[in-house]
């Protein structure tokens, strides 16, 4: 979608070309496009398939299937900057087929597939986005089991040391945690569906250094006016400011690296899990009627 609103499908999905409900997508810096198709339950097509979108001089896109496998979920991609893909597997069916369960996995450049990290899926689940640093180490949520045995926690894997845990959290700092977003410094921010002061979901940072540091409960001003219950990617701008939209109580919301929230917009439209922020600070994502776009006032 050009900067105007106008609109050009690259691709359309299916049972029988490319699965169904796309996740996500990674873009590399050649242009190339990639994302990820889960298994749908009940439905004609029961793979999961991971797939690249190369530009073609004529300004389509050619199609190809890098990986599948059956009745498994693959959720969220990124891509390095050597055109490393990496990606998280969800179990749907509760069976462990092909190369994982659950799983962090990679696709190198060369197209080899490797299961970097098995989870244990019967009681923790990965969740939301994977963001990659300048250094290649890639980073992602597990959400938990609502406390029964975890409320989530937060999880690195670095090409030189492997797979390590950021932050766990306890219910009291959040639970659930989804979307994660770097900024320039390398700082990791992200967003909690549930627990906090509230119960109804946070706002954090992890530092470069590890320190983490909650910056806001939602459900702080009186009738949740602030909304409740964050839930899918977040965006950082130059400055520092947060952008996200909440579930429950529909809102998109800011806030400042000093933990200070305000709403930008609220209903009556459903707004999802899409928000992205552009260099002039302008802010995309998708609600139940279509695309918006929101333009600062100053």
């Amino acid at each position: 979608m050009t900067p105007k609103g106008a609109l050009t499908v690259l691709h359309s999905f299916s049972s029988k070309y490319g699965a169904e409900l796309p996740q996500s997508i990674a873009r590399d810096g050649k242009g190339n496009l990639y994302g990820a198709t889960p298994y749908i339950r009940g439905e004609v097509d029961v793979s999961g398939t991971i797939f690249k979108m190369t530009p073609e001089e004529n300004g389509k896109y050619n199609f190809g299937t890098l990986w599948t496998d059956f009745g498994i979920g693959p959720l969220s991609v990124a891509v390095d900057s050597n055109k490393n893909l990496y990606g998280i597997i969800e179990q749907y069916t509760g069976i462990v087929s092909g190369s994982c369960g659950s799983c962090l996995f990679q696709i190198s450049g060369a197209g080899v597939w490797a299961d970097l990290w098995d989870f244990d899926y019967v009681n923790y689940n990965p969740q939301g986005t994977l963001v990659i640093d300048k250094s290649g180490d890639v980073f992602g949520t597990i959400g938990g089991d609502g406390g029964s045995s975890s409320w989530g926690y937060v999880y690195e894997w670095s090409p030189v040391s492997g797979y390590s845990v950021l932050h766990t959290f306890n219910g009291t700092d959040g639970s659930y945690p989804n979307g994660l977003v770097l900024d320039g410094a390398g700082n990791l921010y992200g967003t909690t569906n549930l627990g906090g002061a509230n119960s109804v979901g946070t706002a954090f940072k992890i530092t470069t250094t590890g320190a983490f540091s909650t910056l806001y409960n939602f459900c702080s001003l009186a009738n949740c006016a602030d909304g409740y219950e964050p839930y899918g990617t977040i965006a950082v701008d130059s400055s520092g400011d947060l952008y996200g939209s909440t579930f429950e109580s529909p809102r998109i919301y800011k806030i400042s690296p000093n933990g200070s929230e305000s709403v930008i917009y609220s209903g009556p439209t459903s707004v999802r899990q899409l928000v992205v922020v552009d260099k002039f600070g302008d802010l995309f994502g998708i609600d139940s009627l279509g695309v918006y776009e929101l333009v600062p006032s100053n």
